[in-house]
């Protein structure tokens, strides 16, 4: 490798290993992870596979054909235009209410806070957000925080 190459912008650079955090406890859960972004879902489910049993879903109509099928200790969803994201938690409350309901959106609104008043939503999670801060709510068996 010449001098030059070490300088070049364009050169692809090898990227360090991501950190993993280490896990508080040891229980592996069963993680719906409902994203419409390939890429996203993909990312978020990589992540969380190392800590979690995870299953992904593109849309509400594939979450639902899971929930009715299979058990799942959390239902994480990413709030989609025309609150998609908060109708899916309505009928995950009836169909596996003792799933953990996570809602992630990029700003809180008031249907929001009414949802965690009525336990349609269990944690809601503004973005940005990062993996250790979603694990401790995955993580976390205690009643679920809703000041968040």
């Amino acid at each position: 490798m010449s001098g030059d190459d070490e300088h070049d912008p364009d050169r692809t650079q090898e990227m360090a290993p991501v950190q993993l955090p280490e896990r508080a406890h040891s229980v592996r859960k069963r993680v719906l992870v409902v994203e419409p972004n390939g890429h996203v879902r993909f990312t978020r489910a990589d992540e969380l596979r190392a800590y979690h049993s995870v299953a992904t879903a593109p849309s509400s109509d594939g979450a639902l054909r899971l929930l009715r099928t299979e058990r799942f200790d959390c239902v994480l969803v990413t709030e989609g235009r025309e609150g998609e994201g908060l109708a899916l938690l309505e009928v995950a409350a009836r169909q596996a209410p003792d799933a953990r309901r996570i809602l992630l959106v990029a700003t809180r609104s008031d249907a929001h806070e009414a949802a965690l008043v009525e336990s349609l939503v269990d944690v809601l999670i503004e973005h940005p957000f990062d993996l250790v801060e979603l694990l401790s709510y995955l993580d976390d068996d205690a009643a679920p925080p809703t000041d968040r």
